[in-house]
Parts: C-alpha cells; sequence; structure tokens
C-alpha cells in the first residue's frame, strides 16, 4: 500500500479542530444575530469575558498547584 494516502493521527486530529473551528466561526455569530437582532454584539462580548474568566482561573489554578506541589 502506497503510504502517501495514509492520514497519522496527528493530522487526523489537526484536521478535526480546524474543521470544528472554522465551522463554528461561520455558523454561531450568524444563529447569535439571528436572536439578538441589533444587541448580537452584547453577546459577543459576555462570550469573550466569560471565555477570558475561564482562562485565567484555569492559569491561576496551574499556578496555584505548581506552588503547592514545590513547597509540600
Amino acid at each position: 500500500m502506497n503510504n502517501e494516502n495514509i492520514l497519522t493521527a496527528r493530522q487526523l486530529m489537526i484536521l478535526i479542530i480546524l474543521f470544528s473551528v472554522g465551522t463554528t466561526i461561520l455558523v454561531v455569530p450568524s444563529m447569535s444575530a439571528a436572536e439578538t437582532k441589533q444587541d448580537a454584539w452584547i453577546s459577543g462580548v459576555m462570550g469573550v469575558g466569560i471565555a477570558f474568566l475561564m482562562d485565567v482561573c484555569e492559569v491561576s489554578e496551574d499556578v496555584f498547584r505548581l506552588y503547592v506541589i514545590r513547597y509540600e
């Protein structure tokens, strides 16, 4: 069998991630705009804010674990 036509696990993972992100970027804003009309920007700002807070909490938890494990 020809090895040029086989996807590796890494290539498949990248393909799935890019497809999911691309589809989300195209579909979610239109669904949001259909529901909220002129106020779609508010839901976008709220989504970015919530994602930022979740990211900050995750980073602070990792830093906390790093220091707790180091000084035990």
